[in-house]
C-alpha cells in the first residue's frame, strides 16, 4: 500500500471524524481528483472504524459496470454486498423473496449452478449487457423492497454484530460526467433514501457542477482529499511534499538503483498524482529489468529510463487531449493558475481527465495543468510553429 503519510493525516482524521460524528442515516462523499490516493486512504480508513462499525468495503468498478452505472445498480449492489457480508445462514434466512427471485432469475440467465453466490451474480450482472436490462427493470419494478430492506438488513446486521454498519462504495468517482451528474444531483434523493451510513467516492467535477449546490446541504456531507501540491501556486518548490512523495518510493525501492535525480523528476512529472507516480515507477522497474536482461548487467532506473516513462504519458495526453476544443483553455489555466475566464463545460473536461488538476485546498484554490500535459501543449505549439512558418497565433 502506497500512503504519503504527514500530508493526508489531517485528512484522515476529517473523515474519521466525519463518519464519527454524523448522523446514523447519514450519506458522506469523499471528494478529489482520480488518482490523488482515496483508495489508499480508504484502506488506511478501513483499519479504524472496523473496531467500532460492521464495514462492508467494496469497489463499484468490482460488481458494476462503470461504462453504464445506473442509481438503482449502486442501491443493488449496497443491499447484496450487506447480505453477503454475513454468514451463509444469515443470507439464506433473511434474503427477501423479491430479491432472490432476482438473483434466481440471473442465475438461471447467466447459467450459474449451485450454491447462491451474490458475488458470481455481480460479475454475470457487470459483464453481460443483454441481461443488465431486464434485471435492472425488475428491481425497479421492487423499488420499494431494496429500499425499505436495505435499512432492514443493517438493523438485523448490527443485532447480529452488536456494531453499527458503514457502508464504504469506492471508485463512484470513476464514471462519466453526465452518469456521474445523474447519479449524484439528478437522483440525489434515491440514492440517499436508504436509512444507512454511506461513503461514496464522487468524481471532482460533480462537485463543481451548479446543479450540486442545490442538493449538497440536504443530501450530503462532503470530505475533500486534496492533491499533494509540489510547488506554490506562483512556482516556488514546496521541500515537505516533494520529499514526502519521494519517501513513498525510497521506502520501497533501494537507493542504489535509483538515483535522487532521476526520482526527483519523476515526482516532478506526477503533478502530485499519486498513481501517476506509482505507474511511473512501476513501468521503469519494468524497461530497468528488460534492459538488464538484454545487456547481461546491472542496470538502474536512470534519467533515460525516467525519460521515457514520462513520456509515455506525454504522448498519451497528446493522443485524449481535444486541442481544437480545449486550447485556450489550457493556455489560460496555465498562465493565470485560475479558471474565472473559461466557461464552466470547458473546465470540467480537462479535470475529470486529469488534464487540469486543482491544489490548493482548504485555502485559496488554484489550477495547472498536469505537467506532462504541459509537455505534450509545448510540442503541439512547436509543431503549430514550424507549420506557420515560425508564429503561432492566438
Amino acid at each position: 500500500m502506497f500512503f504519503v503519510g504527514d500530508f493526508f493525516q489531517p485528512f484522515i482524521q476529517e473523515l474519521i471524524t466525519a463518519i464519527d460524528t454524523s448522523e446514523s442515516f447519514q450519506k458522506l462523499l469523499l471528494i478529489g481528483h482520480r488518482g490523488c490516493g482515496k483508495t489508499t486512504l480508504l484502506n488506511r480508513i478501513a483499519q479504524d472504524p472496523r473496531t467500532r462499525y460492521h464495514l462492508v468495503y467494496f469497489s463499484a468498478r468490482e460488481v458494476l459496470n462503470m461504462m453504464e452505472v445506473e442509481t438503482v445498480d449502486i442501491l443493488l449492489a449496497a443491499y447484496g454486498k450487506v447480505i453477503e457480508s454475513m454468514e451463509e445462514d444469515f443470507q439464506k434466512k433473511r434474503l427477501p423473496p423479491q430479491f432472490r427471485a432476482l438473483i434466481e432469475r440471473g442465475k438461471h440467465k447467466f447459467q450459474l449452478d449451485g450454491k447462491l453466490d451474490i458475488n458470481a451474480f455481480f460479475f454475470k450482472f457487470t459483464v453481460e449487457s443483454e441481461n443488465r436490462a431486464g434485471m435492472r427493470q425488475a428491481l425497479w419494478n421492487h423499488m420499494d423492497d431494496p429500499q425499505g430492506k436495505l435499512p432492514q438488513a443493517r438493523a438485523e446486521a448490527r443485532e447480529k454484530t452488536g456494531k453499527e454498519v458503514l457502508l464504504i462504495i469506492d471508485n463512484l468517482e470513476k464514471p462519466k460526467d453526465g452518469m456521474a451528474r445523474k447519479v449524484f444531483i439528478e437522483d440525489s434523493r434515491l440514492l440517499t433514501l436508504p436509512r444507512a451510513k454511506i461513503l461514496f467516492t464522487m468524481p471532482l467535477p460533480t462537485y463543481y457542477d451548479p446543479g450540486f449546490i442545490g442538493v449538497s446541504d440536504i443530501a450530503y456531507r462532503s470530505v475533500f482529499i486534496p492533491l499533494v501540491a509540489l510547488s506554490d501556486r506562483d512556482g516556488n518548490p514546496l521541500p515537505k511534499n516533494l520529499a514526502e512523495m519521494e519517501q513513498v518510493v525510497s521506502r520501497r525501492i533501494d537507493e542504489r538503483l535509483l538515483d535522487k535525480a532521476t526520482l526527483r523528476s519523476m515526482v516532478l512529472a506526477s503533478g502530485g498524482l499519486l498513481r501517476d507516480l506509482i505507474e511511473f515507477m512501476r513501468m521503469a522497474c519494468v524497461r530497468t529489468i528488460v534492459k538488464g536482461r538484454l545487456e547481461r548487467r546491472v542496470v538502474i532506473i536512470d534519467q533515460d529510463i525516467a525519460a521515457q516513462v514520462t513520456r509515455d504519458l506525454v504522448n498519451q495526453y497528446t493522443r485524449m487531449f481535444d486541442f481544437p476544443r480545449y486550447w485556450k483553455a489550457a493556455i489560460h489555466v496555465r498562465e493565470t493558475k485560475d479558471k474565472e475566464q473559461v466557461d464552466h463545460e470547458d473546465m470540467s473536461f480537462p479535470p475529470h481527465n486529469l488534464f487540469a488538476l486543482e491544489y490548493g485546498h482548504p485555502n485559496r484554490i488554484w489550477y495547472d495543468l498536469h505537467p506532462c500535459l504541459g509537455r505534450a501543449l509545448d510540442s503541439t505549439v512547436i509543431i503549430i510553429g514550424n507549420r506557420r512558418g515560425g508564429h503561432v497565433s492566438d
